[in-house]
């Protein structure tokens, strides 16, 4: 038997704000499914291109005319696949800064009714009239 639960209510939360880009989590990962993608990667989609000059203040195309090594000194992104996480906590628990917590979510769903005719569907008194 297991001696940890990957129950899918606790998930990974990242503090961007004491992230330190360490890599840590990224090296650590057994599914290998946290990813820093520098910038010098991102600038070939024109939307990451926007955002990234958005956010530098600098125009587009002097991000362009950078070498990647400058780009990726500039910052990047870093991404993981929810789908694949087998909640593990490696990323959180080799963290220096504590950047990345585990953290219990409860989900509640509520089943709302609408008393309104489906028109989709034949209803007894819909096939009784067509019969007559």
């Amino acid at each position: 038997m297991a001696s940890r639960c990957l129950r899918c209510n606790v998930n990974t939360v990242f503090d961007t704000s004491t992230c330190i880009a360490c890599n840590g989590c990224v090296d650590v990962c057994p599914q290998g499914i946290i990813r820093l993608i520098g910038l010098s990667t991102l600038i070939n989609d024109g939307e990451w291109l926007d955002a990234a000059a958005r956010d530098l203040e600098v125009p587009p195309e002097y991000l362009k005319s950078l070498p990647a090594e400058q780009l990726d000194e500039l910052g990047g992104v870093m991404t993981k696949d929810e789908s694949s996480c087998i909640r593990c906590a490696m990323c959180a628990s080799r963290c220096p800064t504590h950047a990345i917590t585990m953290q219990r979510f409860e989900f509640q769903r509520e089943c709302v009714s609408v008393p309104v005719r489906n028109a989709k569907l034949l209803y007894r008194e819909d096939r009784l009239a067509v019969k007559a």
